[in-house]
Order: structure tokens, then sequence, then C-alpha cells
């Protein structure tokens, strides 16, 4: 599919679903463009980045708007790790939207029960990197847009934050001993509670506060 061509097509989309009241047949037919333009790429940075695409999408609602949310949060965390900042905000968006949309309080069949599933593996593929205070005030905006998504109440996503609270706070610690073993001791519990990345973060602060410091003998018998 060629840019040019896709280009002409989102545009005549556009101004055809523009300044109107959709109906349930025009909603459909707009769900089905989407899905099938959607089934032609991996990377949602560059879908995201189409010509009115996201007015398209702003101009559904309903089922078929649930429909095509459901397939963007599906690719977007098909293929590893959320990154990049501007996706992130999309994506949540987009998940709040399909949240909102839907009956996950009660969770009583199978759509409901994908849905929440897709929120939750959002939130979990989302990484700020070293970024800790943006990625805990995620984690704690996450948590009240989707409380009533079940996977996100038990306890690693509890663990989650309680680990970014302590990437957070652990540099205000006075004392390089008691920095080195707070960011040792969160990354053992990060590993066992099987958040690798973070650990490796941690372990990495770690190393820095030993190369950065200046240890007298005291300070290395004390810390062994």
């Amino acid at each position: 599919m060629q840019d040019g061509h896709l280009k002409t097509i989102l545009e005549w989309v556009s101004k055809l679903a523009s300044d109107k009241v959709l109906t349930e047949d025009e909603l459909a037919s707009l769900q089905s463009i989407l899905v099938k333009l959607l089934s032609h790429f991996k990377d949602l940075e560059h879908v995201f980045s189409l010509n009115h695409f996201l007015q398209i999408l702003d101009m559904m609602h309903g089922s078929s708007r649930s429909i095509v949310n459901m397939h963007i949060l599906d690719i977007a965390t098909r293929n590893g790790h959320v990154h990049d900042p501007t996706s992130i905000q999309l994506l949540f968006e987009i998940s709040q939207a399909l949240h909102d949309d839907s009956d996950v309080v009660n969770m009583k069949n199978d759509d409901n029960q994908q849905q929440a599933r897709l929120i939750s593996r959002f939130v979990r593929m989302v990484d700020h990197g070293v970024e800790y205070e943006r990625h805990l005030a995620f984690l704690v905006e996450c948590r009240g847009a989707f409380g009533s998504v079940i996977e996100l109440k038990i306890l690693d996503f509890g663990l989650k934050i309680g680990i970014a609270f302590s990437e957070v706070t652990v540099p205000s610690i006075s004392g390089h001993i008691k920095q080195l073993n707070m960011y040792l001791q969160t990354a053992e519990v990060a590993l066992l509670g099987g958040l690798v990345s973070h650990s490796d973060g941690l372990i990495d602060s770690a190393i820095n506060c030993l190369q950065s410091s200046d240890w007298m003998e005291g300070d290395c018998l004390a810390f062994f």
C-alpha cells in the first residue's frame, strides 16, 4: 500500500465522516477500513503519524471504536516494550476510551476479559527507562484510570509501583552505604518479582553509587 494512495484514501474518508453523526452502518464501514489498515503495519508510530488516522478514530464511538482500539493495543504490545512518550500517551488515551466504553467491572463476557487483558498488557509493557519519576507517575495514573481491571490489582502490579517508588526515593537517602544497600536490596526484590529490567537498572545505580563516591576504609568495612 503506497503512502500516496493511503493519504488520499484517509483524506477522503475523513471528509466523508466529518461534520455528521455517523450511523451504525457507517461506523461499521470505518471499523472495517481501519482494521484492514492496521493489519498492514507492525509499527504503530508510523500509523499514528498518518494524516487523518487519529482524526478518523476520534469520530468513532461505541463497539466499532472499541474493536479498533483493541487492534491498536494488540499491535502495540506485540513487539516488546513501549518507549516513545508520544505513543505511550496516545495508547493511554486509547486504553482509557476502551475501558470507559466497556463494562469491564462486570467482566461477564469474553470481550470484556480480552479488553482488560490488553489494557493490563499495555501498562506492563510501558518502559520509561531511567526516568523513574515519570514511570512512577504513569503507574499511579493507570491505577486510578483502570482501577476496575482486576489484573492491575494483583501483587506484581503493586510490587512494580513499590519498586518504582524506591527508584525515585533512594537517591535522596543520606549516606552512601545506605543508598548502596537499598539499591541492592530493591534489585533483589525486583529480580524475585520477575522485573528484570528494573533489577538491571537498580544494579547499574548501585555501581554508579560506588564509582561516584569517595569510599573510606571504614565505609568499606561497615558495608561488608
